[in-house]
């Protein structure tokens, strides 16, 4: 119940034969017409933040998938900015200055799985270190 909209005619409100909204977004990115990158995560609301970000750390900024994975990050909702406690000063001064309501905490972010597949090099994978999964590799 809790991806409901509790309020009467909206897209999410709650009524017969309606199911809820979710964010599960397993996602591949392919390059050259082949995957590059296989990319999911568990964490509610804030997979999809978690996955745009995990994938931007790889294409924009070249990160191996552990750094990638590990790396401090932002959700946003509405005018409220969680963010990590690693983050500091600057950025979160210049979020409120442009009226953004900005919650630093320890707040469980989604937990991120990723697959990088270089086709001359091969796999490299991560496990987000917030949740407790893990990476096998079998050859």
């Amino acid at each position: 119940m809790s991806r409901f909209d509790p309020r009467p005619g909206r897209a999410s409100s709650l009524a017969p034969r309606k199911t809820r909204v979710h964010m599960m977004t397993p996602t591949i990115v392919f390059k050259g017409g082949k995957p590059a990158i296989i990319v999911g995560a568990p964490g509610g609301n804030a997979i999809v933040s978690a996955l745009l970000q995990t994938i931007s750390n790889v294409v924009d900024f070249g990160m191996d998938s552990l750094a990638a994975v590990s790396t401090s990050r932002v959700h946003a909702e509405g005018s409220t900015i969680w963010c990590e406690p690693q983050i500091r000063g600057k950025s979160i001064k210049a979020l409120q200055e442009r009226g953004f309501t900005v919650v630093q905490e320890p707040r469980p972010f989604a937990q991120v799985q990723l697959v990088i597949i270089d086709q001359g090099s091969g796999l490299t994978g991560a496990s987000d270190p917030r949740g407790n999964g893990g990476v096998v590799y079998v050859k």
